[in-house]
């Protein structure tokens, strides 16, 4: 019987419980698109990725900006 009534009792308190949580990280980044019609059909033009922005671009067989 010792064993189910240890099996019952709660964990000790964590020696953390009650502290602050630590400051979430944070990271810089810029990210610019430009599109515009090129042969009637709608092209990248320019696209500027700095520090942890990524644009992400799919592969695509029809029109790009869709």
């Amino acid at each position: 019987m010792d064993t189910i009534d240890n099996a019952l009792t709660p964990p000790p308190a964590s020696p953390l419980a009650g502290a602050p949580l630590p400051a979430a990280q944070r990271v810089a980044g810029r990210a610019r698109l430009f599109c515009g019609k090129s042969d009637g059909r709608t092209r990248l033009q320019r696209l500027y990725q700095d520090g942890s922005a990524k644009i992400r671009l799919p592969a695509v067989q029809g029109d790009p900006s869709w």
